[in-house]
């Protein structure tokens, strides 16, 4: 590649190689045809690719953006030459910072907001968006922003998290204007295992249309990136779950972003299949380029079969085990029952725990059914029920004659499958995310049911270092030698700030999609960007995620807390994909009002809504007004 030039490559799933011109670095690689050696699942990297190791640029540095293994691929990292630094995110679990250090590599830490230099780039990590602390997993995930001394481009990735607007106004204060902006498309049909989730008559619309909205409400008021390049859930699944390649990747990234450049005409979004290559110089994009020499997605014909055909109700229910084994041994019980006490205590005072403790109290339920989960474990040709009782933290027989039907919520699969999960002999995400489980809530309006995540956090490295390193010391691979050249040279000059010069670029957007009283500005010549509001203090915006949650027993969240002039807006994700927007302020600035309560006005939006969701409408805005205190 030529000098003076800021790249970013796809190399597949969410991996990415970013060079300028004497500095490469590698986020999240995934460089082998099989997905992770921690998955029990045989998936190989989609779309598939040509890939020659031989022919990258020497490798000054990994980045690393969380201990998920879908991004921390042990045996890839056999593949980079010793004693290249690998950064990792600070709340990494030591255990796997231990694992990666004994492969020869230098081990470093991205902490949030403290920003390291890679011979001319410079790699800042931020804090994760506060959804991440909402009962999520991604609790170690660090956003990222990569940008070259020389000022040629910019590049920035949430991972896995949707990116919200107090970080974008955080990026504004170390970047003029956006350069590549990295989105992930990594969703699938979640409706093939959660009896609670339904499926959307046009999904791809829907997906497009949240995107275009999303887009146009974080770039308000700085400018539109010069490129968006989206990746896609990058993975074909292998051995017997094959068949569901072509009914779980329900939104197809090129349909996704055909769909969105109709809404966005004008705007630069691109399918990031693996070689896919934007070039930046002074900001500009001067080249896009579809493969690289040394890597290039394989000819369409070769791509499997990727697709949201609905599923027939058999091939749902009549998932198998991944482990392979159908029956426990008479020691695997005894192990078993010993697990189930160790999750049931460490449920104490988690969603779960809370959400059926409300939940008992309020009876926001079908009173004939039992309120509590069950474990519906398949064990040879049984079913045997486990019931949780919150009131002892335990896990106990169901009843005699009682009926996973009965439970207000629960979860069936095999209990060969949870017993390696909860022991760490498998990975939790190759036992829930793909077919081999069911999930129900009947009561989901009231309560918040989330047990791969509960699950998932229980079987955590934190939690069980010594499991884990076996089970990631068995992800290395035996055979596997350094291929990639090490890093080309360690200069030690500092890294300078560019003072801002160039101006944000807005792009013309449709009116239906332009936040309120906003004016479309023309394409050309560009127009001076306005100036965006402070955001909402970090502290107060904590307290509302909270009020919301606390408020709704978890069942409606917060994506998104911003502030203009005295008016706070609470963007709110409720059940079913509903989405709903809330604006606290005074009379004079709300207007015309919902509610009145004392100085503060309230107004949602858009639309009307039934008379269950205003209740509960009313009662986040209860929970608001105890948040914000006698004033905003």
């Amino acid at each position: 590649m030529s000098s003076g030039v800021f790249t970013v490559t796809a190399l597949g799933h969410q991996g990415w190689l970013i060079g300028s011109a004497r500095t490469h670095v590698l986020v999240d690689p995934v460089l082998t045809p099989r997905f992770s050696r921690m998955s029990v699942t045989a998936a190989t990297v989609y779309p598939p690719r040509r890939l020659d190791l031989g022919g990258f640029p020497p490798i000054d540095a990994v980045l690393v953006s969380h201990e998920h293994p879908d991004h921390l691929d042990f045996a890839s990292l056999q593949l980079v030459a010793p004693r290249t630094p690998v950064y990792m995110s600070a709340h990494t679990s030591r255990t796997a910072k231990r694992v990666v250090a004994s492969i020869g590599l230098k081990v470093r830490e991205l902490a949030p907001g403290v920003a390291v230099r890679v011979g001319d780039l410079s790699v800042l990590p931020f804090a994760p968006p506060p959804i991440a602390e909402l009962g999520s997993n991604e609790v170690d995930v660090v956003p990222l922003l990569i940008r070259d001394r020389d000022g040629h481009g910019s590049f920035f990735t949430s991972v896995d998290l949707f990116a919200q607007k107090e970080l974008v106004e955080t990026l504004r204060s170390h970047v003029d204007r956006p350069g590549v902006w990295a989105e992930a498309n990594s969703g699938y049909d979640r409706s093939l295992h959660d009896d609670s989730v339904k499926r959307l008559p046009d999904v791809v619309r829907e997906a497009a249309e949240r995107f275009a909205r999303r887009y146009v409400e974080l770039f308000a008021g700085w400018g539109h990136p010069e490129i968006v390049m989206v990746t896609e859930n990058g993975l074909t699944l292998g051995g017997d779950l094959a068949p569901l390649n072509e009914h779980v990747f329900e939104v197809p990234n090129d349909e996704l972003i055909a769909m969105a450049r109709e809404l966005l005409p004008g705007h630069e979004l691109r399918a990031a299949a693996p070689g896919t290559t934007a070039e930046l110089v002074d900001g500009e994009l001067v080249a896009l380029r579809a493969s690289l020499p040394y890597l290039a997605a394989e000819e369409r014909p070769r791509w499997p079969a990727h697709g949201g055909a609905p599923l027939d109700e058999a091939s749902r229910l009549g998932f198998s085990p991944g482990t392979g084994r159908r029956t426990l041994r008479e020691e695997d019980r005894r192990h078993l029952a010993k697990a189930l006490g160790e999750l049931a205590r460490f449920l104490f005072a988690r969603p779960t725990f809370r959400g059926l403790y409300r939940l008992m109290a309020g009876r926001d339920h079908d009173a004939s059914l039992r309120s509590t989960a069950a474990l519906v474990l398949r064990d040879g040709d049984s079913r045997d029920i486990w019931e949780y009782s919150p009131t002892d933290a335990s896990f106990v027989p169901a009843p005699p004659g009682a009926a996973a039907s009965s439970y207000v919520a629960g979860v069936e699969m095999w209990a060969t499958d949870l017993l390696a999960v909860l022991t760490l002999q498998a990975c939790a995400t190759d036992m829930f995310h793909f077919g081999r489980k069911l999930t129900w809530n009947v009561a989901r309006d009231a309560f918040r049911f989330d047990f791969d995540t509960e699950i998932e956090l229980f079987a955590h490295a934190l939690r069980q270092p010594t499991a884990a390193e076996a089970l990631y010391r068995r992800a290395l691979s035996a055979d596997a030698r350094p291929v990639l050249q090490g890093p080309a040279q360690d200069s030690s000059e500092d890294f300078p700030t560019p003072a801002p010069g160039r101006t944000p670029k807005l792009r013309p957007v449709p009116d239906s999609l332009a936040p309120e009283g906003a004016v479309p500005p023309d394409a050309e010549p560009p127009v001076e960007a306005v100036p965006a509001p402070p955001p909402v203090d970090p502290a107060l915006a904590s307290r509302l995620v909270e009020a919301v949650n606390a408020a709704t027993r978890g069942t409606w969240s917060v994506g998104c807390v911003s502030g203009s002039g005295d008016v706070v807006t609470l963007e709110l994700a409720l059940p079913g994909e509903q989405e709903l927007h809330l604006d606290a302020g005074p009379p004079a600035a709300v207007s015309p009002h919902y509610k009145l309560v004392g100085d503060l006005a309230f107004r949602y939006g858009p639309g009307s809504v039934d008379e269950a969701t205003r209740r509960m409408l009313d009662q986040v805005i209860a929970a608001v007004l105890v948040a914000i205190g006698p004033g905003l």
